[in-house]
């Protein structure tokens, strides 16, 4: 198998894996070293990482990589090609792809309008993580004028149809008050379901509310544990978090060495502030 099928799927892998829910954590060099080919393949790495979504991604990329191969596509602009006449043909998992290559620029020129028009051509035939993808684009403003409450409907119904990242959507707008009434208990409710059917961001973010006593009762143990499983499920936001709760002593017992692995771990990942705060740490061990 030669260089290059080999740097598409592994770029294709991981423009799947951010659509369908999941994410590569942490072996981002291993792949980009394996198939010798960092520049091409490190930033779909770098994204993916940023979402955090499942740990045991690694092994389904390992799986899924010869299903992909069945392409037979020798470079990505070929693969804009195979994605593009899927999703022309039905294959809304494939729009939503084609729409995060045009995204992220890869194989084609980046276009937030063209990942615009994908992601909702996915959300009119009912797929509701292509209603939750367009919606966050539009509550932004990202290739449309925005509309937080266009958005927020569009994250409601697909919340309501059981899409995990609608759930964790809509909760985030209902913290920062964007389309609809600042609700604190609702957004606890909404986070509860998407953390609870796998999204580990949602995790994270339900730990911050029992962290702060927002909208339930405060419970820093509990959000401590919150923080562990979503680092555990490749989430950097929740170790970065959960390494604050170990420095501080905050609902564990206060263990700076586990706090450092936890940071280290976070900027691994690619969470700037997991590097920001490793560093202030072995500076204040270094000074003691």
């Amino acid at each position: 198998m030669s260089i290059k099928p080999l740097v598409f799927i592994v770029a294709a892998s991981a423009l799947l894996l951010i659509v369908t829910g999941n994410a590569v954590i942490g072996t981002e060099a291993h792949w980009l070293n394996n198939f010798g080919h960092p520049s091409a393949a490190s930033s779909f790495f770098k994204f993916a990482c940023s979402f955090g979504r499942d740990a045991e991604a690694c092994r389904w990329l390992r799986l899924s990589r010869e299903v992909l191969y069945k392409k037979r596509a020798p470079d990505l602009s070929t693969a804009v090609s195979l994605y593009s006449k899927s999703c022309d043909g039905g294959n809304q998992v494939d729009c939503l792809t084609l729409g995060t290559m045009y995204e992220l620029g890869v194989g084609v020129v980046k276009s937030y309008a063209a990942t615009a028009v994908l992601f909702l051509r996915a959300c009119d035939t009912g797929n509701q993580d292509g209603c939750s993808d367009f919606g966050l684009l539009l509550a932004d403003g990202i290739g449309m004028p925005q509309d937080e409450k266009r958005a927020v409907a569009l994250f409601s119904t697909a919340c309501t149809d059981g899409s995990a990242i609608g759930c964790k959507a809509l909760g985030d707008m209902l913290i920062d008050g964007r389309g609809i009434a600042q609700d604190y208990p609702r957004a606890a409710i909404l986070y509860t379901n998407a953390c609870n059917s796998g999204n580990p961001s949602a995790c994270a973010s339900l730990g911050d509310l029992y962290e702060e006593g927002n909208g339930v009762v405060q419970n820093r143990y509990w959000a401590a544990n919150l923080y562990e499983k979503s680092c555990n499920a490749g989430e950097s936001g929740g170790c970065n978090r959960l390494g604050i709760a170990y420095e501080e002593g905050e609902g564990v017992e206060q263990d700076n060495s586990r706090a450092e692995d936890l940071y280290d771990e976070a900027c691994e990942s690619g969470y700037d502030n997991g590097c920001s705060n490793a560093k202030e740490l072995h500076e204040r061990l270094k000074d003691e």
